[in-house]
């Protein structure tokens, strides 16, 4: 039985460069987002600068191990049954919540572990 991908007709060169466009659009968004938490972290918050390149490294290493097994997940069509189940969506919206009163708690021990220069 032949897949969908295999009948569609290949995109246009205006597709590709919108979806290229629109994937360059939202990288640069996550980078100044994220070198804006650079500034902030190591110039407001004056953090150490090796403690934030660590928080950031292990972020990317969780992301680049995390994103390929829930990518199967998801085609597998294993973890998309549940998620759309509501009290799945209610219990991760309150997981959420939970987590954004923890950062901040996060952020007042890292000042008091790592006191301004």
């Amino acid at each position: 039985m032949a897949t969908s991908e295999e009948n569609a007709p290949p995109l246009s060169l205006w597709a590709r460069l919108s979806y290229g466009l629109g994937d360059f659009a939202s990288g640069l968004v996550w980078n100044f987002a994220g070198a804006f938490l650079l500034y902030f972290y190591t110039d407001v918050a004056l953090l150490p600068v090796a403690a934030i390149g660590g928080l950031f490294l292990i972020s990317r290493l969780l992301d680049a191990g995390f994103d390929p097994v829930v990518g199967l997940l998801v085609e597998k069509g294993a973890v998309l049954a549940r998620v759309m189940d509501r009290p799945a969506a209610v219990a991760g919206g309150e997981l959420g919540a939970r987590l954004e009163r923890v950062r901040g708690s996060v952020a007042s021990v890292a000042r008091r572990l790592f006191p301004s220069r």
